[in-house]
This record gives structure tokens, C-alpha cells and sequence, in this order.
């Protein structure tokens, strides 16, 4: 019984701490908000087919994050994006792909994760200028 309520207090801690999280300011250079910000791109590009040309991941200009308990983040991404010289394909490898110099975007992303993990991650907004 004892061990019971000592999980439940150490839960509500948890949540408390996690809800005092939300909003935060993450680094661009934060390894989770570059996974997060590269998962977007890859996704804007496999859904976006009428683009010719596949889009890359040039800069994160801010990141903020919100905690969904247990485990899930929500981060909110201001990024910007270059069009590639490689054709928007599902197979691209982005890494592989040198920029074209006409066409930059800045995007919002918002992407549900999962961080340290292999679980999927999933797009909920993307809106590009």
C-alpha cells in the first residue's frame, strides 16, 4: 500500500514538473529539435509530390516544446528550408543532395515525438512561405 501512494506522488511530481515545462525555449542546436525538424522536412517533402524538387533543412530559427505525459513532446519549429537539385522522390537521401540557390522557404512545423526513441514520430502542421 505504502509503495502504491509513493508511485502515485512520485507521478503527480512528475506531471507538475513536466507542466511547468511547457513552452519551453529549446536550443536550434538541440539534437532532439534537429531530428524533429528533419522528420518534417522528410515528411513535407513525401507529401508535398508537386514540388519538382525536394526541400532540405537549412537552419532551425526557434524551437519551443510542449510535454504531452507520459513521454511525448510537441515541439512547435520555425525553420528554414532550401530547394535541392535532387526530384522529390520517396527514396531521396537529403544528405546526398547539394542546394539550388533560387528558392528558399521559412516553414512552421509541428511535430508530435517521442524523444531518445525509435517510436514514430508524426506531423501535425506544416505551413511554408
Amino acid at each position: 500500500m505504502a509503495a502504491a501512494l509513493i508511485r502515485i506522488l512520485l507521478s503527480v511530481a512528475a506531471v507538475t514538473v513536466l507542466a511547468a515545462a511547457n513552452g519551453a525555449v529549446l536550443s536550434p542546436e538541440d539534437p532532439e529539435v534537429l531530428k524533429a525538424a528533419n522528420f518534417a522536412i522528410s515528411t513535407y517533402n513525401q507529401f508535398n509530390n508537386n514540388n519538382p524538387y525536394a526541400y532540405k533543412l537549412l537552419s532551425v530559427e526557434s524551437a519551443t516544446a510542449q510535454i504531452y505525459p507520459p513521454a511525448r513532446v510537441k515541439y512547435s519549429l520555425w525553420v528554414s528550408v532550401g530547394q535541392t537539385v535532387c526530384k522529390n522522390r520517396p527514396d531521396i537521401s537529403l544528405t546526398q543532395c547539394a542546394l539550388q540557390n533560387t528558392h528558399t522557404m521559412t516553414c512552421r512545423f509541428v511535430v508530435l515525438a517521442v524523444p531518445n526513441s525509435a517510436l514514430p514520430s508524426y506531423l501535425l502542421m506544416d505551413r511554408c512561405q
